[in-house]
């Protein structure tokens, strides 16, 4: 092969190997980016949802003259809190961590719900439990005042992890493969 020709080939396999590292170093970028962004936006949407049942547990919430805590069952109207082992859970405790109520969906499992917060103070994050389950658990401290009666209590929300990773792989599965189609093209 002529030196000339040797050097044509040497500059084409050069440039395509480029051409191939940048091609593969952009899907790599955009795949990781595209998997942070949904991770966040379902994080988020897990945090709105959760604090939208943490206000309707709020607003079925009142104290009687007695200062004892009182559910309206007709403003629970999600049926998961209901339902044992749901993946939803509900709990309103007091300042010393004893629980007040708690969903029917509790039943025998130990939640990690928050406890003792301050009023006012509002908390969001992943939690685990002695079993090693994992939640997210959204937290509100309150003081509610009834006549003379004042109570300080924790409202918390808690939903299983299971249905958010299984929703996070099945992105992360076809987002790869999709990518991994694009870059074979």
């Amino acid at each position: 092969m002529p030196p000339f020709r040797r050097l044509l080939f040497s500059i084409n396999a050069r440039i395509l190997f480029a051409g191939l590292t940048v091609v593969v170093l952009f899907l790599l970028i955009a795949g990781l980016a595209l998997d942070r962004a949904f991770k966040e936006s379902a994080r988020t949407a897990r945090e709105e949802r959760l604090e939208g049942e943490l206000f309707m547990l709020l607003a079925a919430a009142e104290l009687d003259a007695g200062g004892n805590l009182v559910l309206s069952p007709a403003a629970l109207n999600e049926p998961r809190l209901g339902l044992p082992g749901s993946g939803l859970y509900a709990q309103i405790a007091d300042v010393s961590t004893n629980a007040l109520w708690q969903s029917r969906s509790v039943l025998n499992l130990k939640i990690p719900f928050e406890s003792a917060l301050t009023p006012g103070e509002q908390l969001f994050g992943e939690k685990l439990a002695e079993d090693g389950s994992r939640y997210w658990v959204v937290g509100h401290g309150v003081r509610w005042t009834e006549g003379r009666n004042t109570v300080a209590m924790t409202f918390s929300v808690a939903e299983d992890m299971r249905a958010y990773n299984l929703q996070l792989g099945r992105y992360r599965q076809t987002l790869w493969l999709w990518l991994a189609a694009l870059g074979t093209g």
